[in-house]
């Protein structure tokens, strides 16, 4: 399939910084981007160069593989964007640097819907498990993903599911090629939470 490439952006006045369920360790904002092709509501995400790296080649490794995973964007930003920003404080006002974009989907994630049912992915593989749960696990195990947390998986309609955050891919945050190791053992939490529930034929 032809992959399409990874939109540059800006991000407009008003976007709001994010707490809670839908914070993570990085600031994160919620508000809207313009793209070539017009606005988009949209997570934006500060990141390292690496983190943001990784999430930009996961991004497109998805869409290669046609897996659930929000349209990503390179967006720029100014501190002056970002007045309330601790990371960008000691920044001067006009500098550029480069963020996360994500689509914004307006989906729950996975961590809200646990706290309600917390027999949730128990159910899911043992009486509606999907091909999407698989290929997931799969997912993560290929690009040596060690933080598919409660927080990033969004569950759509239909249960349906997005995968969000890959900045600790490739073994950690601050990978590098030459620590890329193809027999190495990476912590896979998907695996870890689901494979203990399956019985032996789905094993």
């Amino acid at each position: 399939m032809q992959l399409q490439p990874i939109e540059t952006a800006l991000i407009q006045p008003g976007a709001k910084r994010q707490t809670g369920d839908s914070s993570g360790f990085s600031e994160t904002y919620r508000g809207s981007i313009k793209t070539q092709k017009g606005w988009r509501n949209a997570y934006v995400k500060l990141l390292s160069p690496r983190e943001l790296a990784s999430e930009l080649i996961v991004s497109l490794i998805g869409q290669w593989c046609t897996l659930p995973i929000p349209r990503a964007y390179l967006v720029s930003v100014r501190p002056s964007d970002l007045p309330g920003s601790t990371a960008l404080a000691e920044l001067p006002a006009t500098q550029t640097l480069y963020a996360l974009g994500t689509e914004d989907l307006n989906h729950p994630n996975l961590r809200r819907r646990m706290r309600k049912q917390p027999s949730f992915i128990a159910d899911i593989v043992k009486n509606t498990k999907t091909k999407e749960w698989d290929d997931a696990l799969i997912f993560d195990e290929w690009i040596a993903n060690i933080d598919r947390n409660q927080g990033n998986i969004l569950l759509g309609p239909k249960l349906s599911i997005e995968l969000i955050d890959h900045g600790a891919c490739f073994g950690g945050p601050k990978w590098c090629p030459k620590s890329l190791d193809h027999g190495a053992h990476y912590a896979n939490l998907l695996a870890e939470a689901i494979i203990p529930i399956l019985d032996e034929p789905q094993g």
